[in-house]
């Protein structure tokens, strides 16, 4: 992947900077300020032999000066550690001691972040390695975190079309990640993460979760999205009537020929003003 040089942007303090740094790599958007600016995208594989991913960020963002520049603003979207549904009204008390039970030591060492998630019945959490969390606030003095899965849900809990009374479900497949979000109504029913093997593999996931859940295939839509989209649509058709493709919304920037292949997490992130 092309490096970022400090020459890409001429007034990068007009620019937001979104990072999304997950367990194998960095995504990285540069949202531009005004409409006719097109917004630039890479992804950086964090090399498999440095064993620590902390390192393995920090040697990223090091060799691509401009991600050193001083933006406008800097948004982390943490798609690395553990994230968890938990009930909606919890005090910070309770989602500490839930984390404890589940996490275990990983709950010791690393930062919480809690946030709403439109859904009436939960909120979400994201737990952030600490030293990797730690890293970040020294680099970007004006950072601000978000978890992955809770900007996804708050986005999808949007979305007008669920909210006729039948259940939606949304997947997103990349590569061998499956993201799997179901609700119904106001209220969240699944929210969970995947490796698979491709279409098939996911398709049987998205299946199971749906059964689980009780719901009728024949009343349940379906939206699939993701660089995997033709093979989990052709499979999951096979068995469900209503699947369609779930597209990024309206962007406030220029579209350019590679600006849709970015991840959707990416393209429905709106900086705040």
């Amino acid at each position: 992947m092309t490096l970022l040089d400090k020459d890409l942007i001429a007034q990068p303090q007009l620019w937001s900077l979104v990072l999304m740094p997950g367990d194998e790599r960095l995504d990285v958007a540069l949202i531009p300020p005004v409409a006719d600016e097109e917004m630039i995208w890479r992804t950086f594989a964090f090399d498999s032999a440095t064993p620590d991913r902390r390192k393995a960020l920090e040697d990223v963002i090091y060799e691509n000066p401009l991600l050193l520049c001083d933006f406008k603003r800097v948004y982390c979207i943490a798609d690395c550690g553990s994230f968890m549904a938990l009930p909606a009204g919890l005090d910070g008390d309770a989602v500490l001691e839930m984390g404890r039970s589940v996490l275990g030591p990983e709950c010791e060492s690393s930062h919480l972040l809690t946030e709403g998630c439109g859904a009436e019945n939960a909120i979400m959490t994201q737990w952030i390695d600490e030293d990797t969390y730690a890293f970040l606030c020294r680099t970007f003095f004006n950072i601000r975190f978000y978890g992955r899965m809770g900007r996804l849900v708050e986005y999808l809990m949007s979305l007008p079309a669920h909210k006729a009374g039948a259940a939606s479900a949304y997947a997103l497949l990349r590569g061998k990640e499956l993201t799997v979000v179901i609700v119904n109504g106001g209220k969240l029913l699944c929210a969970n993460y995947f490796r698979c093997r491709g279409g098939n593999d996911a398709a049987y996931y998205i299946l199971s979760a749906l059964h689980t859940l009780g719901l009728d295939l024949a009343s349940t839509r379906i939206c699939a999205g993701g660089d995997g989209f033709a093979a989990l649509a052709e499979e999951l058709g096979r068995f469900a009537p209503h699947v369609s493709r779930l597209e990024p919304p309206a962007l406030h920037y220029r579209t350019g020929r590679t600006t849709l292949d970015a991840p959707f997490d990416l393209l429905i992130f709106k900086p705040c003003e």
